[in-house]
């Protein structure tokens, strides 16, 4: 997972998961045992409910009254239920129990409660309060009576239950609510950084130098490092172009003495023929340092240029130099096309391309360019293609031109210096070139250039 806001909303949901999961079981816990002791303390009210309503007989036995204040005891099947013992025998039971066999508790200490749940055959669980009292009959003898009311447990049940979905109901909803929220927050708080993303798209499409947008205090020295690198890198390359520039020009006056040199008439021929050799593999040096000094190469952040416009331009140029051959020189280009880099690279990349066929075809070029998608490796190309009908090249040749490593000293004045400048374009652009067959019978040179590499 490469997205930052995905991390965080899936790191924050996962939180919000936890904590309303543990805030969820503790006021669980918390409401079944304040359930549990609400109960407990219905059913001691109960007791106390039976013992005001008690009533002594003539020899001073307790007797209860047919009518309770409680009326779940009057009703059958209620789920309130009692009974009163006097050493093990039933001396009372609520109308409600009915047929039930309710369990005979016994406890060891008489005035404390004791409060459990008792599990019948009949696969009902009740809750149980047993409370003994002793009680003085005529006689003046004490006798032990164990007060035992019930209750059934499904209503507990019920409760809690409801208590529970509500609660799972309304948390549900809350982590909803939470995670929509932090989503908004989330995209609020990102915004910065794909204005970040947006300015450099603009800067890579040319249409400003650097970043300029007001950012977040935490984002300011970040997009001050960005505008330095891009300036210390512009200025770099424009001080090694220049360099490079100088370099070349100033080789230009000593080769022109060097060939004058050559054409005194007291030289002897060897040394003529020598001096004039080594005078044109000068030449040649020079001639491809200067146009090696105006291409820039692939650089970060740089601005792309107009594809068809650049490719208009010099087909102009072209046309004025070889007027005399009348050729026609068709573009089929998109406008939206563009190049991703610097307008002098890609005017030596295809204008060396361009003179060539220019030279070699008989009436007609043809260039044509498109993008193409590889989905599987997430990335695209630029194709450029410039096709004639030329001579052409035979296999072997393309192969030699392509693979065998030949430096631009090593070939013919006029032939070699263009490719040797092309190649080096194209290396610092993760480009390839591509030589083989046009579909016009003359050759065909392919350009491709990595757009997201």
């Amino acid at each position: 997972m490469n997205s930052l806001g995905r991390r965080l909303l899936l790191a924050s949901g996962i939180l919000l998961i936890v904590f309303l999961g543990v805030t969820g079981l503790a006021l669980d816990s918390a409401f079944r045992n304040s359930a549990l002791t609400a109960v407990q303390d219905r059913l001691q009210a109960m007791v106390y409910t039976l013992l005001a309503a008690a009533e002594t007989d003539d020899r001073g036995m307790l007797q209860m009254p047919p009518d309770l204040p409680e009326a779940r005891f009057s009703t059958p099947q209620s789920g309130l239920y009692a009974h009163i013992l006097n050493r093990q025998t039933t001396v009372w039971k609520s109308a409600s129990t009915l047929d039930l066999q309710l369990p005979t508790i016994t406890i060891d200490k008489a005035g404390v409660g004791k409060f459990s749940q008792q599990k019948l055959e009949q696969e009902l669980t009740l809750f149980t309060l047993v409370f003994d009292v002793l009680w003085e009959d005529a006689a003046q003898r004490e006798q032990r009576y164990s007060i035992q009311v019930f209750e059934d447990r499904s209503g507990f049940e019920r409760q809690v239950q409801g208590f529970r979905k509500n609660l799972w109901g309304w948390f549900v909803v809350i982590a909803v609510l939470l995670e929509l929220a932090l989503l908004m927050v989330l995209r609020w708080g990102l915004s910065p950084l794909r204005r970040v993303v947006d300015d450099l798209e603009q800067i890579k499409q040319g249409q400003q130098q650097q970043l300029t947008a007001s950012y977040p205090d935490e984002l300011r020295p970040f997009a001050d490092s960005i505008n330095s690198l891009i300036h210390s890198e512009r200025s770099q390359r424009d001080r090694y172009r220049n360099s490079l520039g100088d370099i070349a020009h100033s080789l230009k006056t000593p080769l022109a003495v060097v060939r004058g040199l050559a054409e005194q008439r007291d030289m002897p021929d060897p040394v003529r023929a020598q001096l004039q050799e080594q005078a044109a593999r000068m030449t040649q040096i020079v001639d491809y340092q200067l146009q090696r000094a105006a291409a820039r190469g692939k650089v970060i952040l740089a601005q792309s240029v107009p594809l068809k416009a650049t490719l208009l331009r010099l087909r102009d140029t072209l046309d004025k130099v070889y007027a005399d051959r009348g050729l026609n020189c068709e573009i089929d280009v998109d406008e939206a096309l563009r190049f991703p880099g610097d307008q002098g690279d890609l005017m030596e990349l295809v204008g060396n391309l361009l003179d060539n066929a220019y030279k070699y075809t008989q009436s007609r070029i043809r260039i044509s360019a498109s993008l193409r998608s590889d989905h599987d490796a997430d990335r695209s190309e630029l194709s450029i293609l410039i096709d004639d009908d030329g001579p052409g090249l035979g296999s072997q040749q393309a192969e030699q031109l392509l693979h065998r490593g030949v430096r631009f000293d090593e070939q013919v004045e006029g032939q070699g210096i263009g490719l040797a400048v092309v190649r080096d374009i194209l290396q610092s652009y993760d480009g390839r070139l591509i030589l083989g067959s046009s579909p016009m019978q003359g050759a065909r040179v392919e350009i491709v250039i990595p757009l997201n590499a």
